[in-house]
């Protein structure tokens, strides 16, 4: 990762660097929202459940007092009495004196609680006996299931909801035979339940000053009571309540609510409490949505100012890049003019760039500076060369004339003076430091007379280079010392003719001039000193050192010279030079 980071651009580290800093602080916005967020929510589930544990005990308490009252009821000597007659068919005169004792102590109970609507109970043949403000008997069916719910308990009460045709809550018990403890199956106790007057007192208070309280009662078998007309997913809704208490978001009839639940101890019934989330969390959710809009905003504002900013800050790196490029591509005088308008003032950047400028133009002024010097010098180097022709070269020729003269006489001597005459015409008397190829062959034509008549049949020649290539330029005297050092490190050391052959290949870039011998060649460290220019010439001769310099100096540095050797496979040299006539070049 580290090596990921350190190979990317300026830019793309700035952009990095901006939106790391832009999400760590987007990030750490939404978590303080998303915590302030749940501690408002937290704060609403404690004050529901402060009220539901509230509403839950006092519910206990009119529970139990019922629970008490079925108690003394079914427990009281003439419900016990009249139920036991009913039971054994007794019909003496008897049993209408108990059944008027039943009624004066059945209106006895009735009634100090205005949430009990009535108090029914149904002897062992099913007749009902009913009291209170609602007198209405109860339907068999519903009768059928609150027995058999009352039988199950085993004396114990059992709670029971409303239900689509009875809209009252039923407390209902066994009544057992008590006096002998015979425990005999006499009837049931019912207690009809007005569900708004038991939570009358409750269902009008508020939860808090702008919400509206909204609970149910749920049972493990249903629906205990509902202030609204909510369609409940009973079984999800039970599932979900495992614990004594606790909340959690949830949906009714499409809409989420924040669902608050308590246990009651007393009946296991769970009192749950409704908060319509969109209601409360209103004007939350409006600020996080406009601070989720805010936040998009800043960070795609950072995204393009980091884009910008980091662009500004490359831009003059990547200026000094491509200047640093063309430097090496030696385009001095371009970057020259670059610089015309750079100004010093500025930040640490355009001052860098100022002083790169300075710099390169110190360096194209160095560069210019000792480039003419090294020409002057070379020009010096080369008219003293000029003035020095070899004289073991002279004085072999004039002892090969003086022999000549002596022996032979005549045209050979006639034509070894001429060739010599021209040869020293071309090589001191002109001038000029470049010639055309058709007079540097001249040269090394006249010198080749003179050689063929030094060494006779043992020097064997040959020049191949064809009519179309005489006019392209060649330093003067750049052939002549080249097969002057073959005939005197090929022909002089063998015993043989030595052939030297010259000839030209023509390639795209320019003209490649060979120089071939099959004198007894050179090992291969020599030759790598040979063209590294390590190898001084012996005398004072034009060394293959110094003719590739010069052919650099005019033509650069793709061009030059080149020697291939092995011992004992000859020479080859080679000559590089460009396609260059007299008007071209410069």
């Amino acid at each position: 990762m580290k090596k990921f980071f350190t190979n990317l651009k300026i830019n793309q580290k700035l952009i990095i660097m901006f939106f790391s800093i832009s999400l760590i602080l987007i990030t750490t916005g939404f978590a303080a929202l998303q915590l302030s967020f749940n501690i408002y929510e937290e704060q609403l589930y404690q004050k529901s459940a402060e009220f539901l544990i509230l509403l839950s005990e006092m519910v206990d308490i009119r529970l139990n007092k019922i629970d008490q009252i079925s108690f003394d009821i079914l427990s009281s000597k003439e419900v016990q009495e009249y139920l036991a007659i009913v039971r054994h068919d007794d019909n003496s005169y008897n049993q209408y004196e108990v059944l008027n004792n039943f009624n004066k102590k059945m209106l006895t109970w009735f009634f100090d609680e205005n949430y009990i609507s009535s108090i029914n109970i149904v002897d062992i043949k099913g007749n009902q006996y009913s009291w209170g403000r609602d007198t209405a008997k109860i339907d068999p069916k519903r009768l059928d299931f609150i027995r058999n719910q009352a039988i199950q308990r085993e004396g114990g009460i059992v709670w029971i909801g409303p239900c689509r045709f009875d809209p009252f809550i039923i407390a209902a018990r066994v009544v057992r035979s008590i006096p002998k403890l015979e425990l005999e199956n006499l009837g049931l106790v019912i207690i009809r339940i007005d569900p708004e007057k038991l939570f009358n007192n409750f269902s009008n208070r508020r939860l808090t000053s702008e919400y509206d309280l909204n609970f149910a009662i749920l049972s493990p078998n249903g629906v205990i009571y509902q202030k609204n007309n909510h369609q409940f997913l009973f079984n999800e809704l039970v599932y979900r309540m495992n614990k004594k208490m606790g909340y959690f978001i949830g949906n009714i009839q499409g809409e989420k609510y924040l669902i608050t639940y308590v246990t009651s101890q007393w009946t296991s019934w769970k009192f749950v409490n409704l908060l319509p989330y969109s209601s409360i969390f209103k004007n939350i959710i409006v600020v996080h949505t406009i601070l989720v809009l805010v936040y998009v905003g800043i960070f795609v504002l950072v995204i393009y100012l980091s884009l910008l900013f980091s662009s500004e800050i490359t831009k003059p790196f990547r200026r000094l890049t491509n200047k640093m490029k063309m430097v090496e591509k030696g385009e001095f005088e371009k970057i020259a003019q670059m610089g015309v308008n750079i100004k010093r003032q500025g930040d640490e950047i355009a001052e860098l760039e100022y002083n790169f400028h300075l710099m390169v133009d110190k360096i194209n002024t160095l560069i210019k500076e000792n480039y003419l010097k090294q020409i002057a010098i070379k020009e010096s180097q080369f008219k003293a060369l000029q003035a020095q022709i070899n004289p073991h070269f002279l004085y072999n020729t004039l002892d090969s004339i003086n022999w000549m003269a002596r022996f032979n006489k005549q045209y050979q001597i006639a034509s070894m003076v001429k060739a010599l005459g021209s040869l020293l015409r071309n090589s001191i008397s002109n001038k000029s430091e470049i010639i055309t190829l058709k007079e540097e062959m001249k040269i090394l034509e006249d010198y080749i007379i003179i050689q063929k008549y030094r060494y006779g049949e043992r020097l064997s020649f040959s020049m191949d280079i064809p009519q179309d290539y005489w006019e392209y330029m060649i330093p003067k005297l750049s052939l002549q010392p080249i097969v002057e050092n073959s005939i005197q490190y090929g022909l002089e050391k063998i015993l043989g003719v030595c052939e030297i052959k010259v000839w030209i290949e023509p390639l795209e870039k320019g003209l490649k001039i060979w120089v071939e011998d099959n004198g007894p060649g050179m090992d291969k460290d020599f030759v790598e000193k040979l063209n590294k220019g390590e190898i001084e010439p012996r005398g004072s001769g034009i060394g293959i050192k110094n003719i590739n310099e010069r052919i650099k100096i005019m033509f650069g540095m793709d061009y030059g010279i080149n020697v291939s050797s092995a011992l004992g496979e000859g020479t080859k040299v080679c000559i590089f030079i460009p396609y260059k006539r007299g008007d071209e070049f410069v």
